[in-house]
Formats: C-alpha cells, sequence, structure tokens
C-alpha cells in the first residue's frame, strides 16, 4: 500500500489556494481552503499558524502543519494496532 503524509497545494483563484491530500486512514480526499496571502505567511514561518488561522479548526490547522488528517492522526497516536506501536517505541 502506498501511502502519501504530504500534501498537494493548487492555486484556485487570484486569492485562493486549496491544500488536499487522499487520506491514507479512510481513502477519502480532505481538503482545506486559505487564501494565498495566509499560505504566504505559513510558508515563511514568520507568523505561527494560530495567529495566522485563529478561527479555523484544530484539525484543519494541524493537516496544513503536519499534513496530517484528523483519521490519521487518530490512526498514529489513537488506540489502534498501529498506534499502540508508535507509543511503544517512544518507551
Amino acid at each position: 500500500m502506498k501511502i502519501n503524509f504530504g500534501y498537494s497545494v493548487d492555486v484556485i483563484t487570484k486569492d485562493t489556494v486549496n491544500i488536499h491530500k487522499v487520506c491514507a486512514a479512510t481513502g477519502e480526499r480532505y481538503m482545506v481552503t486559505v487564501t494565498e496571502m495566509e499560505w504566504e505567511l505559513f510558508k515563511s514561518r514568520a507568523v505561527v499558524s494560530q495567529a495566522i488561522w485563529p478561527d479555523m479548526t484544530l484539525d484543519n490547522r494541524e493537516f496544513i502543519i503536519s499534513a496530517l488528517t484528523p483519521a490519521e492522526w487518530e490512526w498514529i497516536h489513537g488506540d489502534t494496532a498501529f498506534g499502540k506501536y508508535v507509543e511503544n517505541l517512544n518507551t
């Protein structure tokens, strides 16, 4: 099984950017839309994501930061076989 833990970024309009990928845990497409200015600020690392997107959900911000969808986050860190494997690596 090929797992892609990165995401794609598409400029949709002059001001709109879609950040998306197919979730490795569900097989469904996950997408977050931001403004081009927000995306450029994030890429510059000059401003923290919480300041750029104060009203964005934690799940969407985490996806932009780590490229993990909520389902992948749960799969890795949750109460799953893989999550327990990762937990055992850290002990």
